[in-house]
């Protein structure tokens, strides 16, 4: 089941698109964010949590414009491992990767200002599951979130 929900989140994420109904107040507004200084603007400070967020996922850099490079996916246990030498980076929370999340938009989806250029796709949490064989995931395109076996390979974003 785990394998078919992956399929069709990845599927659905050309199908979704941004759509925020322009007389509604957006719950994550620009002014919610700021560059962090000294960052070049690749560290972006979410005012309502004090989270500090990197603006492009792993395997990207912030050029000053827009992220370059290509992201790379990760199984959980790799995931996880992209971060022991990065303190104080951690992977979010599922709660976290909820929380910057737009839902005011008919489909939630990251502030594009400041999270432009994201693959809007399945990225991993640092929230295990139950089983202790995976861990949470939060579509970043759609903003459904599941539980997935550990093997898959998505895509990581760091928070301190």
């Amino acid at each position: 089941m785990k394998k078919i929900w992956l399929i069709a989140c990845m599927i659905s994420t050309s199908i979704w698109a941004e759509n925020c109904p322009p007389q509604e107040k957006r719950t994550h507004p620009d002014s919610r964010f700021s560059a962090v200084d000294n960052t070049n603007g690749a560290q972006v400070r979410d005012s309502v949590t004090g989270l500090i967020w990197m603006r492009c996922v792993y395997g990207q850099e912030w050029d000053g414009q827009q992220c370059t490079g290509e992201p790379i996916a990760r199984q959980f246990p790799q995931a996880v491992a992209t971060v022991v030498n990065a303190k104080p980076w951690r992977l979010p929370s599922r709660d976290e990767l909820m929380a910057i999340m737009d839902r005011t938009c008919i489909t939630p989806t990251l502030n594009k200002t400041w999270f432009v250029g994201d693959p809007g796709r399945v990225t991993w949490s640092g929230t295990e599951d139950d089983s202790k064989e995976g861990a949470w995931v939060v579509h970043l395109g759609n903003g459904s979130v599941n539980n997935l076996y550990s093997k898959f390979p998505l895509f990581v974003r760091w928070v301190r």
